[in-house]
This record gives C-alpha cells, sequence and structure tokens, in this order.
C-alpha cells in the first residue's frame, strides 16, 4: 500500500514527540509498505533516512506555520502523488487514520507558558506564533468531526542483551563516579513543569538511607533548573541533571529503576519514557497518572496515588527483595513494548479506512 504519513513539523530534537512519525515511518516502511513522509517542515531531512520525504515548506521554521497553504497541501497528496491512504499525525488535519502526536496548540502554549515563567519572554513567544488562535480553532473543528486512533506504548528502541546491560551498568557509573554497587535511578523530566516532581525529589532521602540510597539522574532541558529543584528538596548531593541524551537506551540499560512522578492525564501524553524504560526491562516507579503508567506490568512497577505516598513507594522498592522482584518481571514484559503492537493498530486503521 502507498502510504504517506503526514507531520506538521519534524524536530531534531530526541525529546519531541515528532520523531515518532519517523518510528512510524521506517516501521510501515520494514512491513511492506511504500511509505513517504510528508511535513511542512523540518529540522533536518536526514533525520528520516531512508524514508523518502516530501518538505511542503522547505524554508519554514517551528516557529512559522501557514495553516491554510499546510491543509490545502494536506488535503491534495492522494490526488497529486497518488497514495492509497494518509496517516496524519497533526491535529490540524483527520487525513484518513489519525493519530496525532504530542500536544494541540493551546496545551502545547500553556506548557511552555509555564516553563518560562517571565512575563518577557512568554510575550515574545505569543507575538512569535500569531497563528496559536486560529490553529486551536481548526483543531477543534476536527476533534469535532473525527475520533483519533488511539497507539498503545511503545517503544523503537532494540532488546537489551546481558552482556550490553553489564557494559552499560559499569559504563554509566563510571561517568557519575559512584561505586558498582550503587543503585541508580533515572527520570525523564523534560515536562519539568507538570506536577509530581518535587513530591516524589523531597521524599527521596528521607526514606532511602544507608548503603542503598540511589543516586538520581534527570534528563531534561536546563540543567541548571533541575539543579535548583533538587537543592530546594534536599536532594542536592544524590543528585545528577545530565540534560537532555541522544542515549536513552545507554542510560536506561545502566539504570536499576526508572522514575516517573510527573502527572499529566491528558490524552494527547505519549508516555515515550515509561515505554522505552520498560521496553530496557527497567522496573519503574510511577504516579499512577503518569504517561504510560497503565500500560505497565503490576509487577514491574510501584504505583504511587498521590504525593503522599511517594516516602512509603520509596521504602517499599528499596527495603527486602521488592527491586529485585520487579526487575524480573520487567524482564519478562520487556517483549510487548516493541513497535509491533503500535504498527499493528495502524495497519488495521489502513485497512479499515
Amino acid at each position: 500500500m502507498r502510504v504517506a504519513v503526514l507531520a506538521e513539523y519534524v524536530q531534531h530534537s530526541p525529546a519531541s514527540p515528532s520523531r515518532r512519525v519517523l518510528d512510524i515511518a521506517r516501521g510501515l516502511s520494514a512491513r511492506g509498505h511504500e511509505v513517504t513522509l510528508c511535513t511542512d517542515g523540518m529540522d533536518d531531512e536526514r533525520d528520516a533516512a531512508p524514508i523518502h520525504t516530501i518538505v511542503l515548506d522547505p524554508n519554514r521554521s517551528m516557529r512559522q506555520l501557514r495553516i491554510g497553504r499546510f491543509l490545502s497541501s494536506a488535503a491534495a497528496l492522494k490526488r497529486t502523488h497518488g497514495f492509497d491512504r494518509v496517516i496524519s499525525t497533526t491535529h490540524l488535519w483527520e487525513g484518513d487514520v489519525w493519530v496525532p502526536l504530542g500536544p494541540p496548540s493551546l496545551a502545547f502554549a500553556s506548557a511552555l507558558v509555564r516553563r518560562i515563567g517571565r512575563p518577557a519572554p512568554i510575550a515574545m513567544f505569543v507575538l512569535s506564533r500569531p497563528w496559536l488562535a486560529r490553529a486551536a480553532w481548526v483543531e477543534r473543528a476536527v476533534r469535532a468531526r473525527a475520533t483519533p486512533i488511539k497507539l498503545p506504548p511503545a517503544s523503537a528502541l532494540a532488546p537489551l542483551t546481558s552482556e550490553e546491560r553489564e557494559a552499560a551498568r559499569a559504563r554509566l557509573r563510571d561517568v557519575l563516579g559512584v561505586s558498582g554497587s550503587t543503585p541508580i535511578v533515572v527520570s525523564s523530566v523534560v515536562h519539568a513543569e507538570r506536577p509530581g516532581l518535587d513530591a516524589a525529589l523531597r521524599t527521596l532521602a528521607s526514606s532511602v538511607s544507608g548503603s542503598e540510597a540511589p543516586v538520581l539522574v534527570l534528563l531534561g532541558f536546563g540543567a541548571w533548573r533541575l539543579r535548583g529543584r533538587a537543592v530546594a528538596a534536599g536532594v542536592e548531593s544524590v543528585t545528577r541533571p545530565l540534560g537532555v541524551t541522544w542515549s536513552m537506551r545507554d542510560v536506561l540499560a545502566g539504570a536499576d529503576l526508572a522514575l516517573a512522578s510527573q502527572r499529566e492525564p491528558g490524552a494527547w501524553a505519549m508516555g515515550r519514557f515509561v515505554s522505552d524504560a520498560a521496553r530496557c526491562g527497567l522496573p519503574v516507579l510511577a504516579a499512577r497518572e503518569a504517561p504510560g503508567a497503565a500500560s505497565l506490568d503490576p509487577e514491574a512497577a510501584e504505583i504511587v496515588d498521590a504525593d503522599e505516598g511517594w516516602a512509603l513507594a520509596w521504602s517499599r522498592v528499596f527495603a527486602g527483595p521488592r527491586l529485585d522482584e520487579m526487575r524480573a518481571a520487567a524482564a519478562r514484559a520487556a517483549d510487548r513494548f516493541g513497535l509491533g503492537p503500535m504498527l499493528d493498530a495502524l495497519e488495521t486503521g489502513l485497512t479499515l479506512t
């Protein structure tokens, strides 16, 4: 089947939800479909290799969006290029199969405003995106006439061998300057504005002590800001803010536990970090409303219902055999977090339209 995968903009950053577009395109191509990535704009076309790519507006930046032009180009894809189906990953148009990735415009804007926090940069952000109001109106109309396909949690990471895991454990501890027996907890806090992180940090030091005390690695934007959160919570000595990484698989492979403390009940949240951790066979300590937490094997996860529950959860995980039991269950469940179920859902959608 000749399939177009439509995106509004594909970023180069590994933390961008738009990177899932590349997983979809490559996965369907590997299953025998003739796939073309069609995007209004893209940071670097080389990111899509070897998938054939059509950039509708090669000169645009992420901040620019000509909504009318984009919608006209999207609606004409099948007529002008002869595609059998169009999978749309944008909130602006539903295509034949609709799988909107990332937040809608207003949710994206409000999250950035909370992250920026200062009036002058917020004003600059809003003024540089005069299309936001129209985009929100168009997205509302699309939601009123179409129902998206809910994709199952999926990770594009390759499964780990025992040799890779042991090498990664040694390498990560060497980078962090800690002993080989020190437990390492990894948390993705790209969306640091979401609630939940501070409660998990505050209870870490008081709940886990002695030789089993872990080191917490924070992956996200603004290492200085993350360090300030750790200082405020009193856990600076056991926290390592490392920024955004292109080597998520290596970091997760070397860790003992993934922490997903930030709550986001929005339907658009993808839960990529939780899926990646589960794919690497890593147990997860998660807030119940953390993206992706509902997909975890109960035996491989410790779920926290409210901020008051973090202290008990930390002590449970690092006391007795609980962590080893979670690790064994996570290893058994790792295979179901690959791309297969997501691609199955997409192929079903392609067949039914």
